[in-house]
């Protein structure tokens, strides 16, 4: 392999290296994956992949996979304070132990409230309520657990890692005007 062969690889890694940095760091903190599941579960729906007959590629398609839970202003007063919540913001907080179940406390009698105080309103089954309650919080927890003793961006850390060479050569006296002088 040639000199300007190897370049152009260590080049080719560099780069390469950097869309995954990007990429992993855009999944890590990305939170419409998990606020679209929620709000999937919560309209009875669920997405699968099917062959398109025309094309022959392959297409998301949304399919009823049961009951919907609650009307549409529910699904929006959930998922936009659960957006509040769950973000990539919240996600690179630092809590510690104490903290962290507070805020997991705090959530959850917030949500709970709203959902029991809406029930009507939203047009919720009361059989349904510990259902969407549990599908939630057990989707946020492990989501805001990433917070406790800073381990999210403690993680970048793999993700990101990088070197750096620096070389400074001196030649024949070569010296950089007025640099430490008085």
């Amino acid at each position: 392999m040639s000199e300007r062969e190897r370049e152009q690889a260590v080049s080719t890694m560099s780069n390469n290296s950097g869309f995954l940095t990007e990429s992993v760091m855009r999944y890590r903190l990305d939170t419409k994956e998990l606020l679209l599941d929620i709000e999937m579960q919560l309209r009875g729906q669920q997405v699968e992949y099917e062959r398109d007959p025309s094309t022959g590629s392959i297409v998301e398609v949304i399919k009823t996979a049961g009951t919907k839970k609650m009307n549409d202003e529910g699904i929006q007063s959930i998922i936009s304070y659960l957006r509040s919540v769950v973000g990539p913001h919240t996600v690179q907080g630092n809590f510690d132990e104490e903290s962290f179940e507070h805020l997991i406390y705090e959530i959850d009698v917030t949500l709970s409230t709203n959902l029991m105080g809406n029930l009507h309103k939203w047009g919720v089954d009361e059989l349904d309520y510990d259902h969407i309650m549990n599908t939630i919080m057990h989707a946020v927890i492990p989501f805001l657990s990433r917070t406790v003793n800073n381990e999210e961006r403690k993680s970048y850390a793999a993700t990101m890692r990088s070197s750096e060479v620096n070389s400074v050569e001196r030649r024949g006296g070569f010296s950089f005007p007025n640099f430490g002088k008085t």
